[in-house]
């Protein structure tokens, strides 16, 4: 599922070392093959074309694009697997330029806050 997503990170929104990113975290016991799934837009934007590797049973996984490429406000993210089948999709409005992120609490779980960023790490609960 998307677990964490930072939409507006600190910086300028026009620099090539300002990186956007999802997180996806992965609640079940079993690892997951994410050959052929695809993060985009609900504006169209596709991340970074087909994912690839394995994300491990309650591990997370980040996919990161220059900036841009997620808006800050009014936009979702939408993950579909290798057959087209939407697994998640999320809604977000991030419009503060710092590391502030918007994501699950706890993991995994259909509750979503604006919180300190915790990439690659559990979001508490």
């Amino acid at each position: 599922v998307i677990n964490e997503v930072e939409s507006n990170p600190p910086g300028n929104d026009n620099s090539n070392s300002v990186i956007e990113w999802v997180e996806l975290y992965n609640p079940s016991s079993e690892d997951v093959d994410l050959s052929g799934w695809i993060l985009k837009t609900t504006h169209g934007r596709i991340g970074m074309g087909y994912l690839s590797g394995t994300i491990k049973a309650k591990d997370y996984r980040v996919f990161g694009k220059g900036s841009q490429w997620l808006d800050n406000e009014g936009d979702s993210v939408i993950l579909r697997d290798n057959g087209g089948a939407k697994i998640d999709e999320v809604a977000f409005t991030d419009t503060e330029n710092d590391d502030r992120t918007w994501q699950r609490y706890p993991n995994g779980e259909n509750s979503w806050d604006f919180r300190w960023k915790t990439k690659e790490y559990s979001n508490g609960g």
